[in-house]
């Protein structure tokens, strides 16, 4: 009655439809079965050697000194016991002075061959502890790292002490959460650093520990623990593909090593800065991991589990999300733009069946990720990234592969800003024809079908938000030069060291912390001016630092109420890197769940009137 091309669509909407009822199925079965594995308790003398290894090409100095801080300050009953290399794949004579004066251990070697696999396997052929720590250069772990991971090994071992050898389970890696001090992509150039958490979070805290019960976690490569014998048993870090974490953590579970992932993050590093690398990060990810899913023979390994291939199956098919997402945006735009009907169905069906389960789907995603996704964070990722992953994941899929690839640029240090017209072109173009339908719908206007009209056009105007979501994500923002916001209350003591109140001494507490200043809280300063130099202390449960700075900004809260001081640390006075730790031994600041998001039209109109105030500036 309506055609071949509306029959067709009709069948690849039912089809995606069906694969993503079956990707939901499999997730909130998972959730259901999710579990909590407290970190067991053992002796101080239990603990064991372990050997943490920085896996570096080509990062500055000055960020990975932030990283081999960290882990220097690691806490640990023995700290002869920890290890710390610097895989160093440049052969950089700078950074082998840097691993010097910080007193670590320093690996570099003739070639790249096998590239970071390769790195952390040559790595592994010159050290000896059995337990292995990977963390990527700007990966900072906090002090509590190994404290709250090596024990899961210990514990497992002592509980299989009396088991026959064929019965025994090892524990083979445990993954943490790749955690960010800075924003990610999402978070800064849509202005949502204050309302929404990091993109990846829903998939380490949330997918990641629901694999568990399954087991088969993904190795993320970074901010994880690993048993030496397990990756000796595979024959190292699996060399073959881009994604050779992946890879590799497939390797041990098929091997019969059991996998775990826990929620909390322990190492915070620096989410890629600007669209474009977010999307090579993406690409590279997305082939690497269909790539390997072919090499593998992943879902029909018969040393696997139908429940593990089930939840691999899943991790292979979320790179097609885009294919998904464009038909998601396509199928009402062939109906309001070129009548083509895609799903027939009257307003009674559209209320019975469709309205209860798009409002169940919201409200489950939240409530079982803890707040970190709901359906409009779900559609901005997956339209803001579509147009570029569409045409590298099929050529993967049909065999065209990427010979090398460009690692992730973590230098932390803005570029100059310009419109990417060309990268926002998909999008316009898409948000062009839902506009033209909008206008169609409402031409066709019915009462008789004013329910199914109202819900289509609530569809394209959804649509219409992610694509422009899209096009405002592509746009970017400026950013300044701090690498990191601390937002906390610290004790502080400010001295006066210049003018009529030189020598008094003030009590307050920090409110922000940034890598070059600090703004603090004082109750009774009165006196005080723009352009005093002060000697001030901060204070931490296990740090303090010492700094000469002055006074370049000052906020009251009312008259004579107390102020905010903005004070420019002038001199560190040797205290870099204790206070490198008062800012990153923590839980980053940024959001952690959606509690503040403020709802479509409120984010809508502070992009829009961020960006105008731009323009104007």
């Amino acid at each position: 009655e309506f055609g071949a091309v509306a029959i067709i669509s009709n069948i690849i909407l039912i089809i995606v439809e069906l694969i993503g009822f079956g990707e939901s199925l499999i997730l909130y079965y998972g959730l259901k079965r999710r579990k909590k594995y407290p970190v067991p308790h053992i002796e101080d003398d239990q603990y064991p050697d372990v050997d943490i290894f920085i896996a570096s090409y080509n990062e500055p100095a000055d960020l990975l000194e932030k990283t081999i801080n960290g882990c220097l300050h690691m806490k640990y009953p023995d700290k002869n016991k920890v290890h710390i290399w610097l895989c160093d794949d440049n052969r950089r004579a700078h950074i082998r002075e840097l691993c010097e004066k910080m007193g670590i251990g320093y690996f570099d070697r003739p070639d790249n061959e096998g590239a970071k696999a390769g790195n952390l396997n040559h790595a592994l052929g010159l050290t000896s502890a059995p337990y292995v720590v990977t963390l990527d250069a700007d990966m900072i772990p906090k002090s509590d790292f190994l404290l709250k991971t090596i024990p899961y090994f210990v514990d497992a071992e002592l509980r299989m002490e009396n088991v026959a050898e064929p019965e025994k389970l090892h524990l083979g890696f445990l993954q943490t959460p790749q955690s960010f001090y800075t924003p990610d992509v999402f978070q800064h150039a849509l202005y949502a650093e204050h309302r929404a958490p990091n993109e990846q979070d829903f998939f380490y805290r949330t997918i990641e520990v629901v694999k568990t019960e399954t087991n088969s976690v993904i190795y993320g490569g970074s901010n994880t623990v690993l048993s030496r014998k397990a990756l000796e048993d595979i024959g190292g870090f699996y060399t073959g593909s881009i994604t050779e974490d992946f890879a590799t953590g497939f390797l041990l579970e098929q091997k019969g090593y059991i996998s775990l992932a826990t929620p909390e993050p322990l190492a915070n590093g620096q989410a890629p800065y600007e669209y474009k690398d977010h999307i090579k990060q993406r690409i590279r990810w997305g082939r690497g991991v269909i790539a390997t899913a072919k090499q593998l023979h992943i879902l029909s390994s018969p040393d696997m589990t139908m429940g593990q291939k089930l939840s691999y199956l899943t991790s292979v098919s979320y790179w097609y999300s885009s294919i998904k997402n464009l038909i998601y945006l396509l199928a009402p735009l062939m109906f309001a733009v070129f009548a083509v009907p895609v799903l027939k169905c009257n307003w009674l069906e559209l209320v019975v069946f469709w309205l209860p389960v798009f409002i169940t789907q919201d409200t489950c995603l939240r409530l079982l990720s803890g707040h970190r996704v709901c359906m409009k964070w779900s559609g901005i990722y997956e339209t803001g990234v579509m147009p570029h992953m569409l045409f590298p994941i099929l050529q993967e899929t049909i065999g065209i592969s990427l010979s090398s690839f460009k690692v992730t640029d973590k230098s932390g240090k803005p570029r100059k800003k310009t419109r990417d017209i060309k990268s926002m072109i998909p999008f316009i173009i898409l948000a062009v024809l839902t506009g033209i339908g909008m206008i169609r719908v409402i031409t066709l206007f019915n009462k008789l079908q004013v329910i199914g009209l109202l819900i289509l056009m609530y569809w394209l105007l959804r649509n219409l938000y992610f694509l422009l979501m899209g096009i405002f994500l592509v746009d970017g923002r400026e950013s300044d030069n701090e690498n990191v916001t601390v937002i906390d209350a610290e004790p502080v003591s400010v001295t006066v060291t210049s003018g009529v109140l030189e020598g008094k001494v003030f009590g307050g507490v920090t409110t922000k912390m940034y890598d070059h200043n600090v703004s603090i809280y004082l109750d009774e300063a009165e006196g005080l001016s723009i352009g005093t130099l002060v000697d001030f202390t901060i204070e931490t449960m296990d740090y303090e630092a010492s700094f000469k700075g002055i006074i370049v900004s000052m906020k009251g809260s009312g008259e004579n109420g107390p102020i905010t001081y903005g004070i420019e640390i002038l001199d560190y006075l040797g205290n870099e890197l204790e206070f490198d730790q008062i800012l990153y031994d923590r839980v980053p600041t940024l959001p952690q769940s959606l509690n503040r998001d403020r709802g479509i039209l409120a984010h809508m109109w502070s992009n829009i009137a961020h960006r105008m105030a731009r323009v104007r500036l």
